[in-house]
């Protein structure tokens, strides 16, 4: 788990992700895929990482569905190379 969604600006697409103590750094980079999920796991659409970070905030583009406060943002490490 990368973290959960903190706030959500829907109008100007963006939304701001309370990182988890543990979260991968390769999935803070800009630009990665996240993908919001709903509590029953149900997806709620997908986040693109921005150069905002500041503690444990991390800002996000909407790239997809609609997000909601408490969301978790979860991060699908990509496969090794065989």
């Amino acid at each position: 788990m990368v973290g959960r969604v903190l706030a959500v600006d829907a109008s100007r697409g963006f939304a701001f992700v309370e990182l988890a103590a543990d979260a991968p750094r390769p999935a803070l980079a800009p630009g990665t895929r996240l993908v919001v999920r709903r509590p029953d796991l149900t997806p709620a659409g997908t986040l693109r990482t921005s150069a905002f970070l500041r503690g444990r905030t991390l800002g996000t583009r909407v790239a997809s569905g609609a997000p909601r406060i408490g969301d978790e943002v979860v991060w699908a490490a990509p496969d090794a190379p065989e």
